[in-house]
């Protein structure tokens, strides 16, 4: 295989290697309700994302497979691109060095700080192409989900509650802010949240404390 070659293939497996770290990235720091009204208008990758953020444990796995996959690939073209230019010695080590610069600085740093800065537009854009990997490695997906499974039943782990009352709280200020509610209702609803977090002794009036007017 030709040095040109070689390189030509790292290109595209940086591409997909960039691909895997944003879409994770994308998802983790979308903000859902934004993500919801864009749906709602008739966007297919928006609807697409929203339905990964809530499976987002099967998203991860779809991204750390092909990222792992990726990693590999690189790592192996270019040792042998490297040993056979300098050496096995010295071309292991240069393969090593030049592999992980790759992968860290085009493959992850890059792409996580690009998501971060625009989560809801990186994530409509890659969530058809994860569906696609999802299909692709549905068998390594579901062995690592049994995995999952056996773990928590080993060591059972206790089930955490699928939506706390600081998560619906933050839900209602993202509503607020997308203007999906008003601020009113915003309101209304976050002093019901209080309320239930308010101990009855802050509130009431001792009777010896209390006056009474004869009409």
């Amino acid at each position: 295989m030709d040095d040109p070659l070689i390189w030509l293939i790292i290109a595209i497996l940086v591409v997909f290697g960039s691909f895997f770290s944003a879409t994770e990235t994308a998802l983790a720091a979308a903000n859902k309700i934004k993500l919801k009204v864009r749906a709602d208008d008739g966007s297919n990758g928006a609807k697409l994302a929203v339905k990964y953020i809530d499976k987002f444990e099967k998203s991860v796995i779809t991204t750390v497979i092909g990222s792992n996959i990726v990693s590999v690939f690189i790592s192996s073209l270019a040792t042998l691109m490297f040993v056979r230019t300098l050496g096995e010695g010295l071309g292991s080590m240069v393969a090593t060095i030049v592999a992980t610069a790759i992968f860290y600085l085009l493959c992850d740093t890059l792409p996580k700080s690009m998501a971060r800065a625009m989560p809801q537009q990186i994530a409509v854009i890659t969530a058809t192409i994860l569906q696609l990997f999802m299909v692709i490695f549905y068998p390594i997906i579901k062995i690592f989900q049994g995995l999952d499974v056996l773990v928590k039943l080993v060591f059972k782990a206790p089930k955490e509650p699928e939506l706390t009352d600081k998560d619906f709280s933050n839900y209602v200020e993202e509503a607020e802010e997308t203007g999906l509610l008003d601020e009113d209702d915003s309101e209304l609803i976050q002093s019901a949240l209080d309320f239930a977090e308010t101990a009855v002794k802050d509130v009431f009036t001792p009777l010896n404390k209390i006056v009474g007017i004869n009409l």
